[in-house]
């Protein structure tokens, strides 16, 4: 028999159990597979813009370049127990090499040619059949792969469209906490949870949690808790990187923080990836495995970050349309709240209105006004809410004008004041007859330039009060010092026409007591020179007469003055009536020039009457008028 045949009879006994693989042209044995459609990418959701999950570049692969072995031969010389053998070494991957050794325990072994070409031939067929199962596995892990992948995009494109038709947060948080549940399942872990940063930016709330039946939840743990009570992965969060642990127990010392909360959460792995608004981190989406532990692909941080945007988008979108529903509702709460206020004069009535308005309409857990006292060195509580508001009036609570507290730095600056965290701010002074306070915020009551008080509001939640909310306050605020304002104006003058009526019955008094006593001697006067004119005590020259006349005369007209006088009084308390009669006007002015005789006496002026005859005969005037208009 020829030593090919013979070799080939040898290699075909050795290799008879060994399946043949299937081949690509096998077309009766393979199944036809149709060409996968490319997945949709997923719906538009304002306003990041979800991207299809970017698989990691494929490596070429080569098959494997045979080299001739160079065979290591150890020969049995002695009779000694070892054995002797036959090593080749031959290619097996792109990198790895294996070593084939054939071993002979006989005393003696000599390999002959045919028997090393066998071996040669051999090692030909296993490192040909070992790239054939390597490239089998390589491509059913490729398919694999491609499989999770279509799967996982699929998962993504329906949370999104989910996501694209809910507008309010009640809703968008719902569908969060659902998703979450879709996201831990299909990745096979135990738990799935968002962490968002706050305001200030140094705390973080644990806002959303999905857990497996059995497992823990630490949702309400972790509530305004520090960003660096997990220094280590923030670490990676500071440079936008994903945070990928496949055994907690391999963190190195300087992860000692982290690795103890970890622990202390029974988590055995976990991947953490950033999730970003306007290239700013804004907190994270997290995945524990708790029961087994979980080694990571970048396929799932792939998965997990594009479903981290697609979420946070979702709250964007609620927070934005909450937000502006939140500001016109306080709009038109607050527009309702002006209106009372300024319908009233009453201040003590505007300060109960506003405090009242406020609490409830807005839902503040406390409302208070303060009002700067007049030397500018304390701002007085003037009206506040519930039970300790009442107390705090009952103290006489009042703040200094200073920037030691919330409502003195008000005052002092004019300028809105808001703690967010009362914890961990020392400008909120604690009250112990309000212990719920978490956040506070103050208002200033301006005119102006001028501030006048201010409103102080607290709330039983941190992070209470946003921009917009301010805002509205302010307007709101301003609106009430107006109406503060307009009611201390109008009580001023109301303080005013007090005195004036006091001062105009002042007066009335003064003239009635007057009248009185110029009246008596003044009658005397009238009395006396009549009785001297009538000759009842004696003749009198008519030098004395005319001298005597224009005393009575004078009298009766000082007499008619004073009357005026306490006239004018009635007409200024709208007591005074007219009455019409007639009067002879040359009797009128022959009195006028009996008066006016002895003021021109010693003087050069002549008085002179002219009086045509039937121009003036009676005339309908009230008598003392007259005579008054015709003194003057």
């Amino acid at each position: 028999m020829p030593k090919k045949q013979k070799i080939d009879k040898q290699l075909n006994k050795l290799f008879k159990d060994f399946r043949p693989e299937e081949t690509a042209t096998d077309e009766k044995r393979r199944p036809k597979v149709e060409k996968e459609a490319p997945p949709l990418a997923p719906p538009t959701l304002a306003p990041v813009v979800p991207q299809q999950i970017v698989p990691s570049r494929p490596i070429k692969r080569h098959t494997a370049t045979l080299i001739p072995p160079e065979p290591f031969i150890t020969p049995q010389f002695s009779t000694s127990s070892t054995p002797s053998n036959y090593s080749v070494n031959f290619q097996s991957g792109i990198r790895d090499w294996a070593t084939l050794r054939v071993m002979d325990e006989s005393d003696q072994r000599i390999w002959t040619p045919d028997e090393q070409l066998l071996i040669k031939q051999v090692i030909d067929q296993l490192s040909l059949a070992m790239e054939n199962a390597r490239l089998f596995q390589e491509t059913q892990q490729a398919l694999d792969v491609t499989h999770y992948r279509a799967e996982a995009q699929n998962l993504i494109n329906d949370i999104a469209a989910e996501f694209l038709n809910l507008t309010d947060s009640a809703g968008i948080n719902q569908a969060i906490n659902k998703s979450l549940g879709r996201i831990g399942q299909f990745m096979k872990i135990d738990r799935a949870y968002i962490f968002l940063f706050n305001q200030d930016g140094t705390t973080m709330d644990n806002t959303h949690e999905w857990r497996a039946s059995g497992v823990e939840s630490y949702i309400d743990d972790f509530r305004n808790i520090p960003r660096n009570s997990l220094p280590y992965m923030m670490s990676f969060f500071d440079h936008m990187e994903p945070f990928v642990i496949s055994n907690v127990a391999d963190l190195p010392d300087e992860a000692s923080v982290d690795r103890n909360e970890y622990q202390r959460e029974r988590i055995k792995s976990i991947m953490c990836v950033p999730i970003t608004l306007q290239n700013e981190a804004v907190g994270f989406v997290g995945l524990d495995a708790v029961t087994n532990q979980r080694t990571w692909g970048d396929e799932d941080v792939a998965t997990l970050r594009l479903y981290g945007q697609i979420g946070i988008s979702a709250l964007e979108r609620g927070r934005n349309q909450e937000a502006i529903s939140r500001r016109n509702e306080y709009l038109a709460v607050s527009a309702e709240i002006g209106k009372l206020v300024t319908s009233t004069l009453d201040l003590n009535s505007i300060f109960t209105r506003t405090v009242k308005l406020i609490s409830e309409r807005f839902g503040f857990y406390h409302a208070a006004i303060f009002i700067v006292e007049e030397t500018g060195f304390n701002a007085i509580l003037r009206e506040a809410t519930g039970e300790a508001g009442a107390m705090m009036r009952i103290q006489g609570h009042s703040l200094p004008v200073n920037p030691n507290s919330v409502v003195g730095k008000v005052t002092s600056d004019g300028q809105a004041v808001v703690v967010n965290d009362v914890l961990i701010d020392s400008l909120h002074k604690v009250n112990p007859l309000l212990p719920d306070t978490r956040a506070e915020a103050a208002i200033p009551l301006r005119i102006g330039n001028r501030v006048i008080g201010a409103v102080d509001i607290q709330s039983t939640t941190a992070n209470a009060f946003t921009e917009d909310e301010i805002s509205v306050l302010q307007t709101l605020a301003d609106q009430v010092a107006i109406a503060i304002d307009n009611a201390r104006s109008y009580e001023l003058s109301q303080e005013a026409v007090k005195e004036m009526r006091e001062t105009d019955r002042v007066k009335s008094q003064f003239l009635a007591n007057m009248s009185h006593e110029l009246r008596t001697p003044l009658n005397s006067i009238i009395g006396f020179s009549r009785v001297i004119l009538k000759g009842i005590d004696g003749p009198v020259t008519e030098l004395q007469q005319q001298d005597l006349t224009a005393i009575y005369n004078s009298g009766q007209h000082l007499l008619s003055l004073i009357n005026d006088i306490l006239d004018l009084a009635k007409i200024e308390a709208g007591k005074m009536e007219l009455a019409f009669d007639e009067v002879n006007m040359s009797d009128v002015t022959t009195s006028v020039l009996s008066t006016m005789s002895g003021l021109v006496k010693d003087k050069p002026i002549h008085l002179k009457r002219v009086i045509e005859s039937g121009s003036l005969n009676r005339i309908c005037q009230q008598c003392e008028q007259m005579r008054f208009a015709s003194d003057k």
